[in-house]
């Protein structure tokens, strides 16, 4: 008989002991989670990280725009902080904008300062502060030119 248990394993470190800690979270979605080391006692913070494409960094200073299909809306700005070949991650000053509203997103890619377009959906929302939000936005219209654009940048 099989005894393996069937949950998502994860491992860390303490960070009091240093020991290796075995994570096994059944019902655990992204996020943070608390453990205990078996080891000393201790409690600490671990997050769990389920996407499944890669990301790279940005570098500071790219910004995009996006635009409500709504004619007559203003556009707002944040910061490029991340991209993968499956999305974006932003942050803003401005309002976020809605859990599973689509967007019109436009920002300029290096090396080349190309500017990319693509229709994206949000796909979750983070409040840092009052007036400081981070949002993921899911590609859901990218074009073959985009595309490459990406994952050229990926791979550099």
């Amino acid at each position: 008989m099989d005894d393996t248990i069937p949950y998502p394993e994860y491992r860390s470190k303490c960070p009091t002991c240093g020991s290796e800690v075995v994570i096994r979270e059944r019902h655990a979605k992204s996020g943070t989670i608390a453990v205990k080391c078996e080891e000393c006692g201790a409690r600490f913070s671990f997050s769990i990280d389920r996407r499944f494409c890669e990301r790279k960094r940005s570098f500071p200073g790219v910004r995009f725009a996006a635009v409500s299909s709504r004619q007559g809306t203003r556009p707002f700005q944040g910061e490029l902080l991340n991209i993968s070949s499956g999305g974006i991650r932003v942050r803003t000053k401005d309002a976020p904008p809605k859990l599973g509203e689509g967007l019109n997103v436009e920002f300029r890619l290096a090396p080349n300062d190309e500017l990319l377009q693509f229709v994206g959906k949000v796909v979750w929302i983070e409040t840092l502060h009052t007036s400081l939000h981070e949002f993921g936005v899911r590609f859901i219209e990218l074009d073959e030119t985009a595309q490459i654009a990406i994952r050229g940048y990926l791979e550099d």
